[in-house]
């Protein structure tokens, strides 16, 4: 693994962190169909 620490801030590893998409997991309070049939 990297750590991000070692990394220059020009450094292009950066611009594809950034580039990154992270999908975030659902959020069950947010569901009312899941939360209605606790």
């Amino acid at each position: 693994m990297v750590d991000p620490s070692e990394l220059c801030p020009t450094d292009p590893l950066w611009d594809e962190f950034h580039a990154k998409f992270f999908e975030l997991p659902a959020d069950p309070q947010a569901d009312w169909q899941l939360l209605l049939g606790m």
